[in-house]
C-alpha cells in the first residue's frame, strides 16, 4: 500500500473539537492554504507528544498526511505561543473572539493572506495589552471589508446619492446606511445611526490601526457602534458569535 502524501504548513489554531475518546478535529487558519480542518489523533491523551501544542490561539508549524476524508496532523512545532494572552482571561476571551470571527467569515481551503495578517496582528496587539473595545471594532470592520461584506457608509444604499453629514439609518438588509429621506419612505426596519457613528465607521474602515487607536472616543459612541456592528455581523452570518458573550461575562 502506498504511503499517504504529506505536506507542511503553518498557521494559527482557531479551535478544536473532541473526536471519539482521544482525537481532536483542529481548525487552523494557514497563510498558504486558508482554513484547514485536520484530525490530531491521540492528542487528548496525556502522553501524546502533541498534547498542549494544538491549543487555540497558538501559531504552529505542522506536518500533515493526506487522508481519504480528512487529513491528519503528524507533527507539530510551536512558532509563537502567545502565552501572555493565555495567562489573562480577558485577553483569552478577546483572542477567541478574533478566532471565531475569522472562522465564521472564511471557507475551507481558500487562501487569504489578508485574513491571516489581520488575525496575527490582532493577537500581537492583544499580547502587547491593546485591550480597548476600539481594537475589537477595528478588527470587525476590517474583517467585513476583507471578506466583501463591508457596509456602504458613503452613499445611500437605496438611492446611491452621497450622504450629507446628518443622522441617518443603518439597514442590515441592504448592507449599509440609508439616507434620512429614503429611510422615512422605507417600510423596512433600520437602526438610527448618528453623525459620530458614521465618522467612526469610516475611520475604522479606512485608517491604520495605530491611527484608530490614537482616537479619543466617548464611551456612549463606542457602545452605539458596537451594537450596530454586532447586529450587522449577526445578520450577515445568520448566527451569534458565542465568544462575544464570553467577553461580556468576563468584563462584567
Amino acid at each position: 500500500m502506498a504511503r499517504p502524501r504529506t505536506y507542511k504548513s503553518e498557521g494559527i489554531i482557531l479551535k478544536g473539537i473532541p473526536l471519539g475518546e482521544a482525537d481532536r478535529i483542529v481548525t487552523i487558519y494557514t497563510l498558504g492554504s486558508g482554513k484547514l480542518r485536520l484530525v490530531a489523533k491521540g492528542v487528548r491523551r496525556s502522553r501524546s507528544r502533541m498534547s498542549g501544542y494544538l491549543e487555540p490561539l497558538t501559531y504552529v508549524s505542522i506536518s500533515v498526511a493526506e487522508g481519504r476524508n480528512i487529513d491528519t496532523i503528524t507533527e507539530v512545532e510551536i512558532i509563537q505561543s502567545f502565552r501572555e494572552i493565555r495567562e489573562d482571561l480577558l485577553l483569552v476571551s478577546k483572542g477567541l473572539y478574533f478566532a471565531e470571527i475569522v472562522d465564521k467569515f472564511t471557507v475551507d481551503r481558500s487562501p487569504g493572506s489578508a485574513e491571516f495578517k489581520l488575525l496575527f496582528d490582532g493577537l500581537g496587539r492583544l499580547k502587547a495589552s491593546y485591550t480597548t473595545d476600539l481594537a475589537l471594532r477595528y478588527f470587525e470592520m476590517q474583517m467585513l471589508k476583507i471578506t466583501g461584506f463591508g457596509p456602504e457608509i458613503y452613499q445611500c444604499v437605496e438611492c446611491h446619492t452621497e450622504l450629507e453629514v446628518d443622522s441617518h439609518g443603518f439597514s442590515n438588509l441592504k448592507g449599509g446606511i440609508l439616507g434620512s429621506e429614503c429611510r422615512s419612505k422605507s417600510s423596512e426596519p433600520s437602526a438610527a445611526i448618528s453623525v459620530g457613528a458614521i465618522k467612526l465607521l469610516r475611520y475604522l474602515q479606512n485608517e491604520s490601526y495605530d491611527r484608530v487607536m490614537g482616537l479619543n472616543i466617548p464611551e456612549v459612541l463606542l457602545v452605539d457602534v458596537e451594537k450596530l456592528l454586532g447586529s450587522y455581523i449577526r445578520y450577515v452570518l445568520d448566527k451569534k458569535i458565542k465568544s462575544k458573550e464570553f467577553i461580556g461575562l468576563i468584563s462584567s
